[in-house]
């Protein structure tokens, strides 16, 4: 395997010059790359900002590889997210979080089995313990003094 350059974002790159190079769009999804913008006034916030965002809310195209089989820029960015995390590969979900969570339950997880949960779960995490047939025992979050949000479970629990 080739090395990577960590200071390249070869997804995101690959999605910029597709836009650059302003295809027409017959392909989902159905804001085509943002058109449905152009009929508000010119200077909106929401349109400045959507319309250029949604240009890079493409589909597997030709030049911007497959989420199911990476080969090209998708390949390159999970080789460098893998990197960065200490990794020995790293995926990107098809589907988001709730699609990650399921997955990871249903991995390690059999009929019968205890998970232990931080209380304040993702409903996902739960709708993975049904699907396995395994329980959660809760765990009670760690609170930050600072921002009074859950953080994580304390070792000590």
């Amino acid at each position: 395997m080739a090395s990577l350059d960590p200071r390249r974002a070869p997804l995101f790159e690959a999605l910029a010059a597709h836009a650059a190079a302003r295809h027409a769009s017959f392909h989902v999804p159905g804001h085509k790359s943002g058109q449905a913008f152009a009929q508000l006034e010119e200077g909106a916030p929401e349109r400045f900002y959507y319309e250029r965002l949604l240009q890079l809310d493409l589909t597997e195209l030709n030049g911007l590889d497959d989420l199911h089989q990476p080969q090209g820029a998708i390949l390159d960015a999970e080789r460098l997210a893998a990197d960065c995390f200490g990794a020995e590969r790293t995926h990107f979900l098809v589907g988001g979080s709730t699609v990650g969570n399921l997955a990871m339950v249903l991995a390690v997880c059999s009929r019968g089995d205890l998970l232990l949960v931080e209380r304040s779960v993702h409903k996902s995490v739960l709708h993975g313990l049904m699907l396995a047939g395994a329980q959660a025992v809760f765990l009670p979050p760690r609170i930050d003094g600072a921002t009074g949000i859950a953080a994580g479970v304390d070792p000590a629990t």
